[in-house]
């Protein structure tokens, strides 16, 4: 393997080294992965989450036109690459049951703002959703199905005590799901018993400074 010292990008104080990207004989950069996948994007702040406050009951077919939770990139230039996406069991039942994320991107509704609080993954400040905030967020839309999906991830067991709180359902998006400048993302919840007041969904994204063709 030839290696070949490419320009320096320096972003650092002046007292640290600079340090030279590298690249083999067909231009991949060779990294070392010290820090965990994601750092620098949270670091930068990026790395947005929310979710609904009010709990719902799932529903017991695949999503068609109901998105439990809507959340719609406001920011011209940026597009909200999407994280994750997350259902959990508030309230339980007298019996074994399981619950999972759906999600999709496509047109916005926005009938009405929800007031869900923003937050950010590096301390930043969080934001209420109001009309004219970068990500706006709505609860209950009726929307046009445009690709329910869900994702693999993390499902926690599921007691069978009543009224108690049980785990969650965590999808790895992992960037699948782009929300171009004027779209949103849907997310709604699913499970094998429909219990009232029962669940919560929510999702987390990185809302960065890159273009899509899709309008």
């Amino acid at each position: 393997m030839v290696e070949q010292t490419l320009t320096a990008q320096v972003n650092a104080g002046a007292s640290q080294p600079i340090v030279y990207p590298v690249a083999n004989e067909l231009r991949h950069l060779l990294v070392s992965g010290g820090l965990p996948a994601n750092t620098e994007a949270t670091r930068a702040g990026y790395r947005w989450k929310t979710m609904t406050a009010t709990p719902f009951a799932p529903i017991v077919v695949v999503p068609t036109t109901l998105a439990n939770l809507e959340i719609v990139n406001n920011t011209v230039g940026y597009n909200l690459v999407v994280d994750t996406i997350f259902i959990w069991q508030l309230l339980g039942t007298a019996a074994a049951w399981q619950i999972t994320p759906w999600a999709q991107v496509g047109a916005a509704v926005y009938s009405g703002n929800t007031a869900l609080v923003i937050y950010s993954g590096n301390g930043t400040t969080a934001v209420t959703s109001s009309a004219t905030s970068f990500l706006k967020t709505a609860i209950t839309q009726t929307v046009v199905a445009a690709g329910w999906e869900p994702f693999p991830g993390s499902t926690s067991s599921w007691g069978t005590a009543a009224a108690t709180p049980g785990g969650a359902n965590i999808g790895n998006v992992a960037g699948r799901l782009v929300v171009p400048f004027g779209k949103a993302l849907h997310v709604a919840g699913t499970g094998s018993v429909a219990t009232a007041s029962s669940v919560n969904v929510g999702a987390s994204g990185y809302l960065v400074p890159i273009t899509n063709s899709a309008q």
